[in-house]
């Protein structure tokens, strides 16, 4: 009887350690004092990410965590980019997540010389960039598109055939493995006039 109990005792031991290495938060954006501190850690590109870098916004994420608020001008251009730049030792190689997720709320705002007609949804893409450079990014058929004004879980698939190469020559397992940075990329070509607030949360890898 007592090596039954002890048995059990460690197979419930393994599948508590389990649980928790099948999740791995990127990042949840909670370690920032203020958006000063934010903005060191993230880059922002694209001709719509003219606003700049994110802002640190507290109470607006999942759960009324924290989030990184990105303005989406799409009266200037059509895509934008954000950059995670510092990332922990143990996200560095996600060979064996198969999926990342990430909370987001979109906030339309229309400006005073538009009709405020409905138009395109917007797409979010995932890129990763290794440290050889190489980046590869969600297919655009894979591509997720975005309700406006209501909260939505995202998720990208870690995979050659979820995803493409756009720069670059090395493969996708040399990538995911070795990785530099992990990108949100947001594409819309028929929003001119409008600008969209997007609020991220809880960048996740699950296995």
């Amino acid at each position: 009887m007592k090596y039954v109990k002890h048995t059990t005792a460690i197979f419930l031991l393994i599948t508590a350690t389990s649980t928790l290495n099948a999740r791995l938060v990127i990042e949840d954006f909670e370690g920032y004092p203020d958006t000063k501190a934010l903005q060191a850690d993230v880059f922002s590109f694209g001709t719509a990410a003219q606003a700049g870098k994110p802002s640190l916004a507290l109470g607006l994420g999942e759960n009324n965590s924290n989030a990184a608020c990105f303005n989406l001008t799409w009266e200037t251009g059509n895509n934008a980019n954000l950059c995670l730049l510092k990332l922990s030792q143990n996200v560095q190689n996600l060979s064996g997540y198969r999926e990342i997720t990430v909370h987001i709320f979109l906030e339309d705002y229309s400006n005073a010389d538009t009709s405020g007609e409905a138009s395109a949804s917007t797409l979010a893409k995932l890129a990763i960039q290794g440290k050889n450079g190489t980046i590869w990014q969600t297919r655009t058929v894979k591509s997720e598109k975005l309700p406006a004004d209501s909260a939505y879980k995202l998720r990208f698939r870690l995979s050659a055939i979820d995803m493409e190469r756009v720069e670059g020559a090395g493969t996708f397992p040399d990538t995911i493995g070795n990785i530099k940075n992990v990108r949100l990329r947001f594409e819309n070509s028929k929003r001119s006039g409008f600008r969209q607030d997007a609020y991220i949360d809880s960048i996740t890898a699950v296995q």
